[in-house]
């Protein structure tokens, strides 16, 4: 049994989701958030972060590990990095289209480059059959490959 060209095409855009956006995302929060002030930052966004509706409590435990555990933004997924952009001091703009939706091509902010990472990464990750046709998957790769944060 072989696989097929948009089985192929659905695993080089999840590849491209998970290895390639999801770094360029980190990269953006760690020019945003230094490492070696992210605790003092986290401590001081906590409230405003244990009151988000949508954070879960495994989440919550990522952000605030025991007190000899220090926390790196290596620990965190892209649906969390995106959460806390838009979140903590300095605030991320959301583009016009929202955060949850695809924004327009010529979007290039870049709140709508996280919100664009953070659209195609639900869309892989939630897929049901893990198949791209060839149309869709060089729509995708050229929207994510535009990404300049």
């Amino acid at each position: 049994m072989g696989v097929t060209e948009e089985e192929l095409n659905f695993l080089r855009f999840y590849f491209l989701n998970l290895k390639i956006a999801s770094k360029a995302v980190r990269v953006y929060f760690d020019y945003v958030h230094p490492p070696a002030g992210l605790g003092a930052e986290l401590a001081n966004s906590y409230v405003t972060l244990k009151g988000l509706r949508f954070m879960t409590k495994l989440q919550l435990n990522i952000l605030y590990p025991s007190s000899s555990q220090k926390v790196t933004s290596a620990d965190f997924d892209t649906t969390l990095i995106v959460c806390l952009l838009r979140n903590m001091a300095p605030r991320e703009s959301a583009p016009v289209t929202g955060w949850d939706n695809l924004p327009h091509p010529g979007d290039t902010s870049t709140g709508a480059d996280l919100a664009r990472v953070k659209w195609y990464r639900n869309q892989s990750v939630h897929s049901k059959d893990g198949i791209l046709s060839s149309t869709y998957f060089n729509q995708c790769w050229g929207d994510l490959e535009g990404v300049s944060i």
